[in-house]
């Protein structure tokens, strides 16, 4: 896998931009802090293609990080759509980490996502479920199985979480 492909690691799938739309709310996916099992430095020494996973995570999110420019809103990632845009991509130890924040409220969420039938704890559990297709996709898993993983984190506007989800495994 080369670095180009790699991404391919933050593309939103069909699903995932069905559920956004879906609730009429333009979406952003931030990230916290993380806590790690094993230290760092042998996190780092996992290798994709000869290169460290940590390497490869920190390649990935920089060619992301340097499409999303604040002077140029229509400008956006792969896998970006009218619902959901990225503020922030960045590298930690071996995760490719996704910030961002809703735009709407928890009552304006669930009762654009009842509109379409769906519970905003059901339209959370599509979103980890199509963010994990996306993260198993073939573009991106010999990123994950080789020890890399995928954080996505979305908060309300105030900073209260709807999801916080890292997909470490295919």
């Amino acid at each position: 896998m080369s670095h180009a492909s790699c991404t391919a690691l933050i593309s939103v799938p069909s699903a995932l931009r069905h559920v956004l739309a879906g609730s009429g709310a333009a979406v952003v996916l931030m990230t916290a802090a993380t806590a790690y099992a094993q230290p760092v430095d042998q996190v780092c020494q996992k290798t994709l293609n000869g290169i460290s996973i940590c390497d490869v995570a920190r390649d990935v999110a920089g060619k992301t990080a340097a499409q999303l420019t604040p002077a140029t809103p229509p400008a956006a990632p792969p896998g970006a759509t009218q619902a959901m845009r990225y503020t922030r991509v960045y590298a930690q130890s071996n995760q490719v980490v996704l910030v961002g924040q809703l735009s709407s409220d928890p009552v304006a969420m669930a009762q654009g996502f009842a509109s379409s039938g769906k519970t905003l704890d059901q339209a959370r559990e599509e979103m980890i479920l199509a963010g994990r297709q996306s993260a198993c996709a073939p573009a991106s898993r010999p990123f994950i199985d080789a020890g890399g993983a995928i954080r996505m984190t979305v908060n309300f506007p105030d900073g209260s979480p709807f999801m916080d989800t890292v997909y470490a495994r295919c």
